[in-house]
């Protein structure tokens, strides 16, 4: 993991939302991560599309503790968990 990587969780209750951070600072055991707008590309009439970070910061940094399991995450709210992203457009969907 190093600065400028991106990560993203996805969550949701009868929908799939996806949230992207970026790192922005680390330390041995704590990452400071910036939550990113994103671009959404929905089928219109569809309630779904995909999903890709932008390069605009969305609020303030956040603080959180590195996670390493079979891979490096952050928990972010108890329900969701940040990864590291793949590069792919996400699929979400949304409700009504």
């Amino acid at each position: 993991m190093k600065v400028g990587d991106i990560f993203c969780a996805t969550w949701g209750y009868e929908q799939t939302n996806w949230t992207f951070f970026k790192v922005v600072k680390i330390s041995k055991t704590m990452a400071t991560l910036q939550k990113l707008k994103n671009n959404h590309d929905e089928i219109p009439g569809a309630m779904r599309g995909t999903v890709v970070p932008s390069d605009q910061a969305d609020g303030k940094p956040i603080r959180r503790k590195i996670l390493d399991y079979s891979e490096p995450m952050f928990k972010i709210e108890s329900y969701m968990f940040a990864r590291p992203w793949d590069g792919q457009p996400k699929q979400f969907t949304s409700y009504a």
